[in-house]
């Protein structure tokens, strides 16, 4: 997952966004805003990015799904499952960004695949 300046920005203001800036952001992403958009789900999914128990238990209801979104060859209908899931996305990146954050400012720009 790479962390360039203008993916951080886009998962903060991701992040911080109603329902529909949400879809008109992930409507409008570029591939590499959808990759970053994935990395962070997978690296949540797998325990990389530790983020708040109440939110990995709202999210274990959609673990199927995150897993299908965060699988680099499910890319045909990843937009769709982004914009259908965009409530617990988002609070899943919300919880995310901090960590994320620290990782890109203390490395050279690359986190973790």
């Amino acid at each position: 997952m790479e962390c360039v300046p203008e993916n951080k920005e886009f998962l903060h203001l991701l992040a911080n966004t109603h329902k529909g800036q949400y879809r008109k952001l992930i409507s409008t992403a570029t591939r590499s805003q959808l990759d970053v958009i994935c990395g962070v789900i997978k690296n949540v999914i797998k325990g990389r990015l530790s983020i708040s128990q109440d939110i990995l238990k709202a999210a274990s209801a959609f673990k199927k799904v995150l897993e299908k979104i965060a699988l680099k060859c499910f890319k045909a209908s990843r937009r769709k499952l982004l914009i259908k899931y965009g409530k617990i996305i988002t609070k899943i990146i919300a919880a995310a960004l901090p960590i994320i954050l620290s990782i890109c400012s203390s490395t050279s720009g690359t986190v973790f695949m």
